[in-house]
C-alpha cells in the first residue's frame, strides 16, 4: 500500500450550499435530499418546503450532525465537518462497505479510510426532515421553552419531564432516523446519573 498525504484541498467530496452568498460545508445538497424524499414514504413534508427552507434545514441538520462523537479522527484537525475519518482497521471487522471504505497507509499505519458515506447523506436527510417536521409541529415544544409542565384541555393532558433548557446530548438531540443510519460511527456513551 502507498503512503498517502491528504490536504483539505484535495476531497473531492466536499459539498456545500449558499446562503447569503456564504458557501456552507453540508453533509447532502438540496438536490440529494429532494431525491432522497422522492423515493422514501412520507417524503412529502419535504416536498412541501421552499427552496430556502430546504437549504436552511440541510445546513441545521449538518451542524448537529457535526457535534456528535465520532469513532476515528479526522483527516485534518482544521477540517469543517467531522468526514472524511480515518479508522483503525478493526473498525469494519464487522460491517461491509463496497465503495465507502479505502484501507489505506498513513505514516506507516494502517486505516481505514471513509470520505463521505451514503449513511451521513442519509442521516442529513433525516435530520433535516426532523427539524422541518418539529418547526410544524413545534406548540409542544414552544410549551417546553416557556417552563410549562403540563396542559389539560377539554380533559386531554400532556405533561412534560423537565424543561426545554434541559441539557441534552448531542446524539439524543438527533431524530432516531437519522441516528439508525450512522450509529456504527459513533462513540458509545453512557450518562452517569
Amino acid at each position: 500500500m502507498a503512503a498517502i498525504v491528504f490536504k483539505l484541498k484535495e476531497y473531492k467530496t466536499m459539498k456545500t450550499i449558499q446562503i447569503n452568498k456564504k458557501e456552507i460545508p453540508v453533509f447532502c445538497t438540496v438536490e440529494e435530499a429532494d431525491q432522497y424524499f422522492a423515493e422514501r414514504f412520507g417524503g412529502d413534508i419535504w416536498e412541501e418546503q421552499t427552496e430556502e427552507n430546504k437549504k436552511r434545514a440541510i445546513v441545521t441538520a449538518t451542524r448537529k450532525l457535526n457535534q456528535l462523537n465520532f469513532k476515528g479522527f479526522q483527516v485534518e484537525p482544521t477540517q469543517p465537518l467531522a468526514f472524511p475519518r480515518l479508522f483503525k482497521p478493526n473498525f469494519l471487522s464487522k460491517r461491509s462497505y463496497a465503495l465507502e471504505a479505502k484501507a489505506i497507509t498513513v505514516r506507516g499505519k494502517e486505516y481505514i479510510y471513509i470520505e463521505a458515506c451514503e449513511e451521513m447523506m442519509f442521516a442529513c436527510c433525516e435530520e433535516a426532515a426532523s427539524i422541518v417536521q418539529s418547526t410544524e409541529n413545534s406548540i409542544h415544544i414552544k410549551n417546553q421553552k416557556m417552563g410549562i409542565a403540563s396542559a389539560n384541555i377539554m380533559g386531554d393532558s400532556v405533561s412534560y419531564t423537565g424543561s426545554g433548557a434541559a441539557i441534552k446530548t448531542a446524539e439524543e438531540n438527533i431524530c432516531p432516523e437519522a441516528l439508525f443510519y450512522i450509529d456504527k460511527f459513533i462513540t458509545t456513551t453512557a450518562r452517569v446519573v
